[in-house]
């Protein structure tokens, strides 16, 4: 993993070794519903509190035709946040939900 960051107007890096493991589950619920799970992790092996991971979970219906509509819930957390310049430390877990609508022609 490569980190990089700016420091009073300085760039530096910071590497350390990480192992990567991760699994995906696609489940046909009905012929019209899927869904998704994903997670992964990126673990630091110098310092196993640094591990990043990322899940996701995506609901997607077969609306009518060719309309499809995705719901998708993300959680990404971050073992260790770097501050930035001012000094603010961001927050470990970030979440976002994501809706689409589709149209297959």
């Amino acid at each position: 993993i490569d980190y990089e960051s700016v420091t009073a107007g300085e760039p530096s890096t910071d590497e350390q070794f990480a192992g990567v493991i991760g699994s995906r589950i696609d489940w046909d619920v009905r012929s019209d519903l899927e869904v998704i799970l994903q997670y992964k992790a990126e673990i630091g092996l110098d310092d196993p509190q640094n591990t990043n991971q990322i899940t996701i979970l995506t609901v997607s219906v077969d609306l009518f035709s060719d309309f499809d509509l995705d719901v998708t819930a993300r959680w990404d957390r971050i073992g260790q946040p770097i501050a930035d310049s001012s000094g603010n430390v961001p927050k470990k877990d970030d979440f976002r939900l994501t809706v689409g609508l589709g149209w297959s022609f």
